[in-house]
Order: C-alpha cells, then structure tokens, then sequence
C-alpha cells in the first residue's frame, strides 16, 4: 500500500490552528495556487527550502466566514469554512441548514497571501500564509506559473480533459495516453531490471478485507463503498490487500524472498469536490505501487535497491531531491519496540546510501515508518511522490508467513495494540450501514518453521497522474523524445514531395516512432512555426534533393539545424535517443 501522502497528498492529521503566535504545527503537505506554499512547521520550512525563521512567515486563523455549527448556535472553536453544500454534507455526514452559504476566501491584507481549505479530520479549516514577494514580484511569478499551468498546457496539447459525467476523472487522447503508457513502460523496464514481478488485482472488495487491513477505519471517508445485499463492498483506494491474497495464494519458502510485486492498479478515493485540482488531486488515478515481501535480514538492502531506484529514475527529469524519514505518528499500530527498530534500519539505509536526509517526526503512516523523497520542479515548488515504507503489522492482521530457512533469526510477532490486552487476539467488527453481519478478526498462529515476512511498500512516480501534471509544469509541455507523443513531424516544401514525405512517416511509424506528416497548403516557414509551438521534438524538411538521394533535412524543436541525414541513419540515431537504458549482452555478465 502506499499511503495516502505520496499519492496525491491529502491531508494525514488536523492542525491545531490556535490565535497565540506559539501554537504547534504538525506537519501538512499541500498545494495551494501555482505560487502558494504552506509552512505549518520547521520541517516544511526545511522541505520547501525556506529559512526557518519565525518572522519569514505568517500563520493566521481565518477570522471570518461560517461562525455557526449546523444547529444555528455560536461556535466555540474556529468558524468551519467549508467551500460547497456538498462538501459540507460530507465532512458533516448530513446536509446544512437552508441558510447555508458557501464562503469564499479573501484577503484584506496589503501584502500577497494565498489561502486554502485544509480537510482535518471532521471540520474544514483554513491557513493563510505569506509570500515574502513584492506586488511586483508576486505579478511576474504569477504569470510565470500561469504559463506552466499544466491543466492550459494539457489542453492546448489535446493531452487529456474532463467531462462532468465523470467528475474527479480525467480522459486521455492518444497523445496523452502516449505520455501515460511512456511513464509506464520506463517503470516495466526498470522492474524487468531490478527483479519485479507484475500483477493485477481486483478493483472491487468486500469490505472485510478493508477492516483486516485497517483502512476501512483509519480511511472510511475517502472510499467509494457500496451494498451487495448483506455485505458491503468498497472500490480500492490502495492496491495492497490485493497483493497480500495474492502472497497467500500459494505457499511461500524463504527461497522465494525477497517477492517484488508492481501493478500499476486503478485507485479510486472520494476526495471533496472542492479538493479537486486537474490532475494533481483526482477521484480515479493510477499509481506504480509496489509491495516486497522479504525477511528480516533483507531489509537493508531492499531500502538501498529503492534509493538507487528513485535516484535513476529521477535522473531521467532532472529532479532534485531530499530525503525525509517519517516517524511514529499519534495513531499507530504495533508495539513501540517494533517502531524503533523500524525507524533504526531506515535510518541506517540512509546512513549508508551518503546523501544527506532530515528526520519528519511524527508523519509516518499508521502501520510503520517511512522514507518520504520530496522533489523540486524548475519553478522551485516541492511535490512528494516517492516512498518507501517498512510495515510489521499487514503479516500479521493477513496471516501471512513463509517456511524459514534454520539459520533465520526469531520472527516479528507484535500484535497491533488494538488486539492486545483484555480482547486477547481477535478484535469484534459491529454491524454497520454497509455490513449487516458482525465480524471477528483473529489472530492466527504461526505453523512450526514459519516466519512472517517484512513488507516494503514502494512507489516512484506515485499517482501517475500526478507526476504528469508535476512534469507538465518542470518543462513547460516540452516533452523528453522518448515520451512525446509528438517525436517527428514530416515537412515537404512544396505537393511536389507529399509522396515521399509519407514514405518517410510511414517508415518512421513502422519503426515504433510517433511521427506524423504535414501536407496542408501553409507556407514552410509557418509549418515549421506550427510545428514549433505544438513542441515536435524534430522537424524534417523534404523538397527535391532530399527526395533524389533518400536523405532528410532534420531540424530540432529549438531551431537548430541538425542537418542532412540518411534516413536509415535518423532512424538509428532517433532508436539510440528513445533507448533509456543501457541494453544487456550475455558477455557483460563475465
């Protein structure tokens, strides 16, 4: 599983947003405008590199807005603001009163803020932060991000849009679904190389496993969830149950660890329509999680195989990067000696893998600790999509285990606290509106000479929707050649070479590449204007030389002039430019 932090960043605790100047921030992640940036703590400050000084920025409570709860009467705490009637029916779990309005945000301050509604738990709240900019300065950044806007960008390109049959869901074109599938086939190539296995699970659960699992109680509200007679059932938010039936499915020995399983799996997650944000905060998305079932004494290294793994990854971008562990939160399963242990073998990892990492404390997720990579765009903006997470709790609650080799040292046994105590180890799940039945989770022992494995959830790209959108903004639509979907376009000078400049397409497009060929009556130079704008990574102009001797004029998308190129050998050139890794020959293993 990966939690809910990487994939698309919603919110994992309520800040406690008080009027004193001294209040205590717990770390939240999120996403205003394109410029605005939020700082609840040091460690953000640190994240998002600014400096971690008092005055550079301003926390203020939203003193105005919804000042009444739904019964009409003052409300002691902060004022709920809330952005629609249906947001507020789902946070409230009923509908507000008729006078109900929706708030809008505003600042009448002289100095730039942004604002946002953060989801904390049951109430809405809101934190106004400040840019250390000009008027000036805040104007042209403003207009810069507008022009990186990746939702402008996606539909000027034809990437993807939207339709309100299908809120929070994005359709993609046979471009976007070209950049889509891209991101997809690098990460094949990287599993094929690093000893992946690829899987695919259901989308629809009975809600049981969701309760083994621990997300039908920590993630209720974020599930679509539905009745199937007596039983509920809910689409998966995150792919993990699946994968450990799938563990179970067969009997496992310690010579099958570590087990690597990827599965580029369909999540769907009931975020509120007024958290929606393109493609950055989806209701319907796909992430590259992965699940590694391994022993004990595997851990180091599986944690440094995935530190190389993003670092190779990320390279391909040109992605800076920070490293971040993610400690015991308030709410957490498992025995404290359990956690320790955790957190130490993450932290010798990063020790040993040389780059510098900061400690997150109190951010981690609910079933163990984690290592957190927050990337940063060329606009400077920090986004969190990889992780990697250690969890002792899912082997358990699944029963899983795997026949041990002799020599193992003694396995994790340590129950969730929830199980532990006066209920012994089982725990009782009450009728509810989805499940008309009780249930009852039970612990099982282990059979003599088994173990339960250690499991690793891993992701790179998380939400691959996200990371479109992140990568979208980083190179302003400008598409690395071997993920556009516009590779090479066709140009003939005149109608006199439209025969020959389709020959060309259609070879270009038998060999695997995305081309295309431009037979309008525009004159050249605008072709290659329109070529230009439209981000082709290269143009290859054809007129009578070119056709008499099989050659092509090729020209990139900046305006350089590559030069004449047999058209076999641009074929081998563009091959090697869309070849991301190295191939691998029997005699390199000599």
């Amino acid at each position: 599983m990966i939690s809910s932090s990487i994939d698309q960043d919603p919110i994992q605790s309520k800040a406690n947003i008080e009027d004193s100047s001294e209040s205590v921030f717990r770390p939240i992640r999120i996403s205003l405008d394109p410029l605005g940036i939020s700082v609840l703590s040091a460690s953000d400050a640190e994240k998002l590199n600014l400096p971690n000084e008092p005055d550079f920025y301003l926390r203020l409570a939203i003193k105005y807005g919804l000042n009444k709860d739904l019964q009409g009467e003052p409300s002691s705490d902060l004022p709920k603001i809330i952005l629609n009637k249906m947001d507020a029916e789902k946070v409230w779990g009923k509908s507000p009163s008729d006078d109900f309005v929706a708030v809008h945000l505003q600042s009448e301050l002289d100095w730039p803020v942004s604002a946002v509604c953060l989801l904390a738990e049951a109430d809405l709240c809101a934190v106004m932060i400040r840019l250390d900019k000009s008027q000036d300065e805040y104007a042209a950044l403003q207009k810069e991000a507008d022009a990186r806007d990746h939702r402008i960008i996606g539909k000027n390109q034809g990437l993807f849009s939207q339709n309100e049959l299908a809120p929070g869901s994005w359709f993609f074109s046979k471009e976007g679904a070209i950049v889509y599938n891209g991101l997809i086939e690098m990460m094949r190539q990287q599993y094929r190389f690093r000893g992946y296995d690829e899987v695919i699970s259901p989308n629809l659960y009975n809600l049981k496993i969701f309760k083994i699992s621990g997300h039908y109680q920590n993630y209720f509200k974020n599930m679509f969830m539905l009745r199937d007679g007596d039983s509920g059932m809910a689409l998966k938010p995150m792919n993990c149950p699946g994968h450990y039936l799938i563990f179970k499915s067969k009997l496992q020995s310690y010579k099958d660890l570590p087990l690597r399983l990827a599965e580029f799996g369909v999540l769907h997650r009931n975020e509120l329509s007024g958290a929606l944000s393109g493609l950055s905060r989806c209701r319907r998305f796909q992430v590259d999680d992965c699940h590694i079932f391994c022993a004990e004494s595997q851990i180091r290294d599986e944690i440094m195989d995935n530190l190389n793994f993003v670092k190779e990854v990320y390279a391909l971008f040109g992605f800076e990067y920070k490293f971040f562990l993610s400690s015991k939160p308030e709410k957490y399963l498992g025995d404290d000696e359990v956690w320790e242990k955790a957190e130490g073998q993450l932290k010798q990892a990063l020790d040993d893998f040389g780059l510098p990492w900061k400690e997150n404390p109190g951010d981690g997720a609910f079933y163990g600790p984690k290592i957190d990579i927050v990337l940063y765009d060329a606009f400077g903006r920090a986004h969190q999509c990889a992780t990697i997470q250690l969890d002792f709790q899912a082997a358990i609650r699944f029963n899983m285990m795997y026949k041990a080799d002799d020599s193992e040292d003694s396995p994790i046994e340590a129950l969730s606290k929830e199980f532990d105590g006066k209920k012994g180890k089982y725990f009782d799940f009450e009728p509810d509106e989805y499940d008309s039945q009780p249930f009852r989770w039970e612990e099982r022992p282990l059979k003599p000479g088994f173990k339960r494995p250690v499991i690793v959830h891993r992701a790179v790209l998380g939400s691959i929707e996200r990371f479109i959108s992140i990568l979208i903004e980083h190179n302003q639509g400008k598409w690395p050649f071997w993920i556009s979907p516009r590779q090479v376009i066709v140009i003939p000078v005149s109608h006199l070479f439209d025969e020959y400049a389709e020959r060309v397409n259609q070879v270009l497009k038998f060999n695997g590449f995305h081309s295309s060929v431009d037979l309008s009556n525009l004159r050249l130079n605008k072709k290659i204007r329109n070529a230009q704008l439209e981000q082709w990574n290269y143009m290859l102009i054809v007129g009578k030389e070119e056709a008499e001797s099989g050659m092509v004029n090729v020209r990139s998308r900046d305006g350089s002039i590559v030069g004449m190129l047999n058209v076999d050998d641009l074929i081998d050139k563009l091959e090697q430019e869309r070849q991301l890794f190295p191939k691998f020959r029997f005699s390199d293993q000599s």
